[in-house]
């Protein structure tokens, strides 16, 4: 019966993969930490982040064309026909 031997355990091991395989790891670990600082980085002057921003602006801009609209509507102005290119 083989006794546990620590050791030898150690010295028997290739240590060429697993060098290789941390020096990987590190540049992943890296790159994956500096694309999150700079997502969380990635915000406007009010705070908000990028996408947020982008959706109320949306959300706002649309709001606006309803407006205007309703606007014309009660004036008695001719309906907008849909340019070529805008979406139905």
């Amino acid at each position: 019966m083989q006794a546990h031997n620590g050791v030898a355990f150690v010295a028997a091991i290739d240590w060429t993969p697993v060098i290789v395989a941390l020096i990987g790891m590190v540049g992943s670990v890296t790159s994956a930490a500096i694309g999150a600082y700079v997502v969380y980085q990635l915000r406007t002057p009010s705070g908000t982040s990028i996408g947020k921003q982008v959706e109320s602006t949306h959300l706002a801009a649309i709001g606006a064309n309803h407006r205007a609209d309703a606007v014309a509507r009660r004036l008695g102005a001719l309906e907008r026909t849909a340019d070529a290119d805008e979406a139905a």
